[in-house]
């Protein structure tokens, strides 16, 4: 079995154009308009394999002005080899809160596996987004930063 070699990079706005051949919830006028917005403002990552994009995480400060992953999309065939949760750890590691959220649909019991592997607990539900389909809400809590003190010797 060989390893995927994938390089997760910033997504621009210039990327949208690829990533709508992987994904074509990006062609949905709201959704793309979407997409546009946080490509240009730096709030994106694209996974490339061999140069050409794969995957994609789109994140903003939208969610009560917390950070909130809104999108991570792997092309099915690169599925289930490590790039969704790369993606998701690329999200964390690129705001300063302490916590970030998710929400998925009930539905997505991938995306749950993906979010428990990744360390994110369930924060609640949201009913009647989608008929029958309710949004699950993830967030995962960082550690404190640490604190230092001063070593005094003893008098």
């Amino acid at each position: 079995m060989t390893t995927l070699q994938a390089t997760i990079r910033p997504a621009w706005g210039a990327d949208q154009t690829s990533l709508g051949r992987i994904d074509p919830q990006l062609a949905q006028q709201a959704y793309g308009r979407k997409a546009a917005r946080l490509l240009n403002q730096g709030r994106a990552w694209v996974a490339d394999v061999n140069g050409a994009p794969v995957g994609y995480a789109l994140t903003s400060q939208d969610f009560f002005t917390r950070p909130l992953v809104e999108m991570i999309f792997v092309a099915e065939r690169y599925r289930r080899q490590g790039l969704g949760l790369a993606l998701l750890m690329r999200c964390e590691t690129a705001h300063q809160d302490d916590r970030m959220f998710v929400t998925i649909k009930v539905s997505d019991a991938p995306m749950q596996g993906l979010l428990a592997k990744a360390g994110f607990q369930g924060s609640g539900i949201v009913y009647n987004l989608s008929p029958d389909d309710p949004e699950l809400v993830y967030v995962k809590l960082r550690a404190p930063p640490l604190t230092f003190v001063k070593y005094q010797p003893p008098a």
